[in-house]
């Protein structure tokens, strides 16, 4: 705890040695730092013994070192490519950061071409000697199972890319090894690939990856609307949370994404002659290096500090330009504004709303819930259309499209919606719960759990003839998280209750 404490402060520090490279005013380097300082889910973060402290001190300082060295010297550039190289070490992710680097020693060097490039092979030397050094360690320490600088680079990817719950391997000497993932370890009723290498064969995981975006045209948009999470999400999905975190947390994330929809203003820095082009690229570089990265990777909140210094830093800049030199942008000022908003509104009225279709009928009981057919004494409840069954693993009622209901434990819920089948199928009913739940069809028991358990798992094959059908599922809830999500398939085809397919069409009941 002390290290971190420790890394903390000395971030700070740093950060404000940017600050004053980056802007000439004295006000803009202390409004920086009281921000980045106090900011309450950063002190939280340096609550948790992460690698991330270490590797986000060190980038920092290799900034640092950028901005104060003399980058004529060849001992400073050597002494900034090692520096950033153990950054990338401690975290893989960083790695695209070194071309940011690369492009600001560049163009930062007064001289001829040929100078210019041996600068940037010098710390391209210094860089990848550091990395390939941690390299050869991983693979001497693992004994040869690690090739690579990051053990489970291909994991993630296909974590990220096929959303799956989890990943098993069956040892030849015998032994189950499994991974799952914080954020769907409490979502079951997604895949489990039984891996046929170990988890160490990187290739095979890209490879089953790039399958998947193969198979989901639309994982592009997909992966973009992921990046969410940065904002509004837990820092460590699947982990309990403190009252204090839980009421902090969402007023600080907003104003984390309000800093960085400031950089949408980023085009009338063009005109503020107190700030450093060059050093405002590079942190831009850095930023946009690691979004590339998590765009195609895992995305938790956690990850946002890895370069939240360059959110504040530049949205803080753009305040003080606009302040500075508003007579000069007011109309440029005005005209983003403009094509912002109308951007906003017109992709608020071009989106498809979903179809509230299916009947939710909530019941709040005054006693402790044991199990499904448990009698009802209603204290008060609730009626209303919703698109879909799926509803989040939390504390309360949390649909993940519509938002959280007032609901916490020990209540009933009805769904009622009817489906037409237009073919004869086999159609494989999905439902992941915690706690039980009674799925009846035309008012017939096709599959249930009545008792209270953790999140799980129960599917069913039904038969049906093409026809109109009616579809029924009660649920309740005891006491500890809840959660409940309804799919089914047709044709190897997984969609969510409420959505249809081509042959499979819900109507209002």
């Amino acid at each position: 705890m002390f290290m971190n404490v420790l890394l903390s402060t000395m971030t700070v520090i740093f950060v404000y040695l940017i600050a004053r490279k980056l802007d000439d005013s004295k006000n803009y380097a202390l409004i920086v730092v009281v921000i980045y300082a106090f900011f309450f889910p950063l002190i939280y973060f340096n609550s948790f013994i992460l690698s991330e402290h270490l590797s986000i001190f060190v980038l920092l300082l290799s900034i640092v070192l950028l901005f104060y060295a003399n980058i004529q010297s060849t001992s400073s550039i050597v002494l900034v490519g090692l520096t950033l190289g153990f950054s990338v070490a401690l975290r893989p992710s960083l790695g695209l950061v070194g071309l940011a680097f690369f492009i600001f020693i560049y163009f930062s060097n007064k001289s001829t071409v040929w100078k210019n490039i041996q600068k940037v092979l010098l710390f391209s030397l210094a860089f990848f000697s550091l990395v390939f050094f941690v390299s050869i360690e991983n693979y001497k320490n693992s004994n040869g199972n690690v090739k690579t600088l990051s053990a489970n680079g291909g994991l993630t990817f296909y974590f990220s890319q096929c959303n799956a719950h989890k990943v098993s391997y069956q040892h030849p000497q015998g032994g189950w090894y499994q991974i799952i993932p914080p954020r769907t370890a409490w979502q079951p009723e997604l895949e489990t690939l039984r891996a046929k290498k170990n988890f160490y064969e990187q290739s095979y995981f890209y490879e089953k990856g790039l399958n998947c975006i193969q198979d989901n045209p639309n994982i592009w948009i997909q992966n973009f609307q992921r990046l969410k999470h940065l904002y509004f999400d837990s820092m460590f999905p699947g982990n309990n949370k403190s009252k204090f975190y839980e009421v902090l947390s969402p007023l600080f994330s907003n104003i984390a994404f309000v800093l960085t929809c400031l950089l949408l203003l980023l085009p009338l820095m063009y005109f503020d002659k107190y700030i450093h082009k060059s050093k405002l690229y590079l942190l831009l570089g850095v930023a946009f290096s690691q979004l590339l990265v998590l765009y195609f990777f895992n995305v938790e909140q956690r990850y946002l500090y890895g370069f939240f210094f360059v959110v504040v830093l530049i949205s803080i800049s753009i305040i003080f330009n606009i302040k500075r030199n508003f007579h000069k942008i007011k109309w440029w000022l005005f005209t983003l504004l403009f094509i912002y908003l109308g951007s906003f509104i017109y992709y608020f009225w071009q989106k498809e709303v979903p179809r509230q279709i299916i009947e939710m009928q909530v019941f709040q009981e005054k006693s402790y819930i044991r199990n499904i057919t448990q009698k009802r004494t209603a204290t008060k409840s609730l009626k209303e259309m919703i698109p879909t069954i799926d509803f989040k693993t939390t504390f309360a009622l949390e649909h993940n499209d519509l938002g959280e209901y007032p609901f916490k434990e020990n209540i009933f819920i009805d769904f009622f919606v009817d489906f037409e089948l237009t073919e004869a199928k086999h159609i494989q009913f999905i439902v992941a719960s915690d706690d039980g739940f009674i799925l009846y069809v035309d008012d017939v028991e096709k599959m249930s759990y009545k008792r209270g358990r953790a999140v799980a798992v129960n599917k069913k094959y039904i038969s049906l003839k093409p026809k109109k059908y009616s579809l029924k599922i009660s649920y309740y809830q005891g006491n500890g998280p809840m959660a409940l999500r309804v799919y089914y398939e047709i044709d190897e085809k997984r969609y969510l209750a409420g959505e249809d397919s081509p042959y499979l069409k819900f109507k209002q009941k």
